[in-house]
């Protein structure tokens, strides 16, 4: 606390100006009214120069009294030094005009003004100085009665007079005493509880300090978790809305993983179709093999048997009638199996497609698509040797024909004939035979095909029951993701709820 805001340094101010003024007016006053009771002839006793010297003296005492206020009171600050000097110039100055107009008047009755000036002492609340008013008063009344005779009573109360005086001076110096000293003791406590409240205060200044900064803080922590939280809740309606679009995609794989997987099923329907058929060709192939080396056998023994050959021409041209019908089942089944081919080029092309577009998951599934379509173009090329092989069957078989019927006309050619005719039957049995191993290599590739088939159909079973779990956790992700875009929001409002009470915790500390 600063000192000159002090309420004890505060009264010493009010008290030492109060008291300057009234002893100044006071010792005017006494000058004036002795002066006029002189002028008026009341006291004759009295000579002018006494009168003279003692308002001089007020007059010097006055001037003083106003230089050391001036000292003592300076633009508001309050120089204690200066202040305890000039109370014991009062106290100076005091017994002196007390004596002076003790001795100067000749009254019994003034030295009882004496109380006059220790009360205005008093006033300071200075129980020292109040102690030394007391007994310089009363070394001063026993002087005055020893050196005054003016003031002593008459001589027969003498005794009583002194007896009453020193009960007076005894009474009213305690009474001073007593006053100076409980006033003392209270503006002491007024003191300690001003300072007990500076202290308070200042704690309070404190903790609204504190507090303030504290609204400050949380006030910028508001704003800063405002931001975040406004921030998240644009993130998130972002995530929501993005995943929203990834679900939608994802349902649009999902169905279109289904139809992959319908048409896989029909292509393994077709495939273990062709497998079939493969078998069946085979078989056929087989059973031609083994009719040619019997055609092979007798037209070996055509040569030794001519006579026969008639008969066995007729046999031999419906043998051939059978192998043309034969051979156009054989044109239908390498029709069928081409037809399929190219279908599973396609198809694994699709599938290539597709499984590149699944990224990562889909790259096993490429090799297999791949290895697939190359299968299917080996087997077109296949089918092309196969067809010209075929269609050269289809040719011997037209010759084989037209040897048949010339052999009717001709008997007489029969033996070339004849032996053209078994060397072209075992050109045609190796042919058959040729065309039996591819048939069989066709098989044994139609069987691999299968296989892959059914591994890419179980394959895509697996891809559309992972993409239906997946699809089912980013349903329950995007769950997660809407209750945090709201928990976002309520975060938001909070924070600025908690804003608006720092700032009124701001303006109710200001």
């Amino acid at each position: 606390m600063r000192e000159d805001t002090n309420t004890i340094i505060d009264y010493q101010k009010k008290t030492l100006k109060f008291v300057l003024i009234i002893y100044s007016i006071s010792g005017l006053l006494a000058a004036t009214t002795f002066s006029v009771m002189k002028y008026l002839g009341l006291y004759s006793s009295i000579k002018w120069l006494d009168l003279s010297l003692f308002g001089l003296l007020i007059i010097v005492e006055s001037i003083i009294f106003y230089l050391m206020h001036r000292k003592t009171v300076d633009n508001g600050n309050f120089n204690k030094k200066n202040f305890n000097i000039l109370k014991y110039i009062i106290f100076i100055m005091t017994f002196i005009n007390y004596l002076y107009l003790v001795f100067m008047i000749p009254s019994k009755e003034l030295w009882m003004s004496i109380f006059y000036f220790i009360i205005l002492g008093a006033l300071f609340l200075d129980v020292k100085l109040n102690i030394a008013f007391i007994i310089t008063g009363i070394i001063s009344q026993i002087a005055i009665f020893t050196f005054n005779s003016n003031t002593l009573p008459s001589e027969e109360l003498i005794i009583q007079e002194f007896v009453i005086r020193a009960i007076i001076i005894t009474l009213t110096s305690f009474g001073i005493f007593i006053f100076t000293l409980f006033a003392s003791n209270i503006l002491n406590q007024i003191q300690k509880r001003e300072e007990e409240l500076a202290n308070n205060n200042q704690k309070i200044s404190n903790i609204f300090n504190r507090t303030s900064e504290f609204a400050d803080s949380l006030l910028d922590s508001s704003k800063m978790v405002s931001t975040i939280a406004e921030e998240e809740s644009t993130a998130m309606q972002e995530i929501a809305y993005t995943s929203d679009n990834v679900l939608q995609s994802s349902n649009s794989m999902l169905d279109k993983s289904k139809k992959n997987t319908n048409i896989l099923d029909e292509l393994l329907s077709e495939n273990e179709s062709i497998h079939n058929k493969t078998n069946n060709s085979r078989s056929i192939a087989l059973e031609l093999i083994e009719k040619s080396n019997k055609n092979e056998i007798s037209l070996n023994e055509a040569s030794n048997i001519m006579n026969k050959i008639k008969e066995r021409i007729e046999f031999t041209f419906d043998a051939t009638r059978k192998l043309q019908d034969k051979a156009e089942e054989v044109d239908e089944i390498l029709v069928i199996i081409g037809n399929i081919a190219e279908q599973t080029n396609l198809l694994a092309l699709n599938a290539s497609i597709e499984a590149a577009r699944a990224g990562e998951s889909g790259r096993g599934f490429v090799v297999v698509a791949e290895e697939i379509r190359k299968l299917a173009e080996n087997t077109k090329h296949s089918l092309k040797d196969v067809a010209g092989i075929t269609t050269e069957l289809k040719t011997k078989i037209s010759d084989v024909e037209d040897l048949m019927t010339n052999n009717n006309n001709h008997i007489t050619e029969g033996n070339n004939i004849v032996g053209d005719t078994v060397h072209n039957v075992k050109d045609m049995i190796s042919e058959l035979k040729d065309f039996t191993e591819t048939i069989k290599n066709i098989n044994v590739m139609t069987k691999g095909q299968l296989n892959k088939t059914k591994e890419i159909v179980n394959f895509n079973e697996n891809i559309y029951e992972n993409t239906e779990s997946t699809i089912g956790e980013f349903n329950t992700l995007i769950q997660s993701i809407q209750q945090s875009a709201a928990m976002s929001e309520e975060l938001s409002a909070n924070a600025e709820n908690l804003k608006d009470i720092a700032v009124q915790m701001n303006e109710l500390i200001k």
